[in-house]
């Protein structure tokens, strides 16, 4: 006799597959009913998991993950800043510029150009040394 059991999935598991799907979407707009959809659970579910399992909410999760990208894209690429806006999912780019100022300390540009100066500064022998690039 087989019986068919329904899959339950944790909290954690959940939680993985809702970063990932964060991950791959967020270039489009990811509300939490859409995230809570595409795991066939309800919207206060998933935010309850994001709070068992996380420090920030759904939104500040988002937020989050977009920002972070932005700072690598800008780190990596050289993509215009209206570009970044739009990969990490923001098609406004002074909402985009504000949002990223607040979150990092400082204006995309602004970053680009710290972490590049950065990057050219090593240190040898107790002295910092400006390479040239």
């Amino acid at each position: 006799m087989i019986i068919n059991l329904p899959v339950l999935k944790t909290a954690s598991s959940l939680f993985n597959i809702v970063k990932l799907y964060i991950k791959d979407k967020r270039t489009q707009p990811l509300k939490l009913t859409d995230a809570a959809s595409h795991l066939h659970i309800s919207g206060r579910h998933l935010s309850r998991i994001f709070d068992l399992k996380s420090s920030v909410s759904y939104s500040e999760f988002v937020q989050n993950e977009r920002i972070q990208g932005a700072a690598t894209l800008l780190k990596i690429t050289d993509l215009s800043i209206e570009d970044i806006s739009e990969e990490t999912g923001y098609k406004n780019i002074h909402y985009f510029t504000r949002v990223f100022t607040s979150a990092m300390g400082s204006s995309p540009g602004r970053f680009r150009t710290l972490y590049i100066d950065l990057k050219a500064t090593t240190y040898t022998e107790g002295q910092v040394q400006k390479q040239l690039l």
